[in-house]
């Protein structure tokens, strides 16, 4: 079984490797990132469709914390250190045990959630919401003994509190947009693309896909754009269209919603609308 990260990082390190472009200049369209001025690819999955018999299955995703230690205690900035921690804003709950007294603010068999500060330092909040709004509770003194934060058999990664496992193959479309990176045209995007979708290597480890699991089955002809709209010149594209079979079970992680709280405009009056289990 694969996730989903491996099928497309599999497709980014085949483009990335083929075109020859350094890794800034190949990304997913959806990456909101700031466009380079030298040629680039853009890429962007159109469609994954399901072929045969295929079903889901979802499981609980729980968040496994080996027993971290509290390094150090700022009870000015209320931040704990916890050298290379991993652990995101939200996630929770956790619950600490001390072998003396834990630090003030911080109560025994209490739930709190996670608000990430770095690497290494996180504060802490007494509910999901305040930790998603980054209100932290207030740390008033450092505690004795040795302080350790552990997992709880709810304790999970905010956005990926479920694991849903795809079973069936897939048929996938990419699509690979090659730009010239300037009015000028500096590279011809359509030799960019010709020599990607032409790499010999594209079914090897080499290049990624196969270690995804995946395998190229065709690709439409490239399609190009001179740059020209009227009398304005634009950089040129090029665009080609893959195809290409994902295996037959693939992960990928969402997030579920167990509450709502709405608050009427007029009446400032709030309810909470506690939503069913998936």
């Amino acid at each position: 079984m694969i996730t989903w990260d491996t099928i497309q990082n599999g497709i980014l390190s085949w483009v990335r490797t083929a075109s020859g472009f350094p890794n800034e200049n190949v990304f997913w369209d959806g990456d909101k990132r700031p466009l380079v001025s030298s040629p680039y690819i853009s890429m962007k999955i159109n469609a994954v469709r399901k072929i045969g018999q295929d079903w889901t299955t979802i499981e609980n995703n729980p968040l496994v914390i080996v027993d971290d230690v509290i390094e150090a205690v700022d009870t000015v900035t209320d931040t704990l250190t916890l050298t290379a921690h991993g652990l995101l804003t939200a996630d929770g709950p956790v619950r600490f045990v001390t072998t003396g007294s834990l630090p003030g603010g911080i109560s025994l068999v209490t739930d709190y959630w996670i608000i990430r500060v770095n690497n290494n330092q996180i504060k802490l909040a007494s509910t999901f919401h305040n930790a998603y709004d980054l209100i932290a509770i207030d740390i008033s003194s450092a505690g004795t003994g040795v302080n350790t934060l552990q997992d709880t058999v709810e304790t999970v990664r905010y956005g990926e509190e479920l694991k849903r496992i795809h079973q069936g193959p897939r048929d996938c479309r990419l699509t690979l947009q090659c730009f010239g990176g300037s009015p000028k045209g500096q590279t011809n995007p359509v030799a960019v693309l010709e020599a990607v979708l032409s790499d010999t290597e594209k079914d090897s480890v080499v290049n990624g896909l196969a270690t995804a699991g995946l395998s190229v089955i065709s690709y439409d002809s490239i399609q190009s754009d001179g740059g020209f709209i009227g009398s304005t010149l634009f950089e040129p594209r090029a665009i080609a269209q893959v195809r290409f079979f994902v295996p037959s079970e693939v992960a990928e992680y969402s997030t579920f919603i167990d509450s709502a709280e709405l608050t009427n405009q007029v009446t400032n009056d709030v309810t909470v609308i506690v939503l069913p289990e998936e």
